[in-house]
């Protein structure tokens, strides 16, 4: 895991021994234990298709480290989830989505199917946590967001009116 800080943000250097101790302790946060769901199972081009992930609530525990006089206490807070449907097209939501029956508010509607794609779209959700912390009970600091993505396979079909005969 590697925090990617904010250029903008007033961080100590990243060899100081703050910085070291936080990436150690958010090393040992463990993450969500997720699914990605999507239905239907199977994708049709122009029709809608509805995308989550299901599991474990997206909190993740605080950890700390310590090291001489230094305690440093880090926290990862969700900031969103990007959602990448395989076929070029993507989607930043605030949440996990919601799992079938419920109607999701992360969707995608396909333009083009899977043939010649042995295995499908590859669909990702990418979870993004905002990572803070704290060095001796004092006033939280950026240290970066990480990230970890979900992902699975996706066939999507186009369906094709055929003339046929009368009799």
């Amino acid at each position: 895991m590697v925090c990617v800080a904010n250029p903008t943000d007033n961080l100590p250097p990243p060899n100081s021994p703050e910085i070291a101790l936080a990436e150690q302790a958010s090393s040992h946060q463990p993450w969500p234990a997720l699914t990605l769901g999507i239905n239907p199972g199977v994708g049709l081009t122009g029709m809608s298709s509805w995308f989550w992930l299901a599991g474990a609530s997206p909190s993740v525990p605080d950890a700390t480290a310590s090291a001489g006089p230094l305690t440093v206490t880090v926290r990862a807070r969700l900031a969103g989830v990007t959602w990448e449907f395989g076929d070029g097209m993507g989607y930043d939501s605030a949440d996990f989505g919601r799992a079938y029956p419920a109607p999701s508010n992360v969707e995608h509607v396909y333009q083009t199917d899977t043939y010649g794609l042995q295995t499908g779209y590859t669909v990702s959700g990418i979870l993004r946590y905002l990572v803070t912390y704290s060095v001796n009970g004092g006033p939280w600091t950026t240290l970066g967001v990480k990230t970890k993505a979900f992902s699975q396979q996706y066939p999507v079909f186009q369906a094709q009116p055929q003339a046929v005969a009368s009799r």
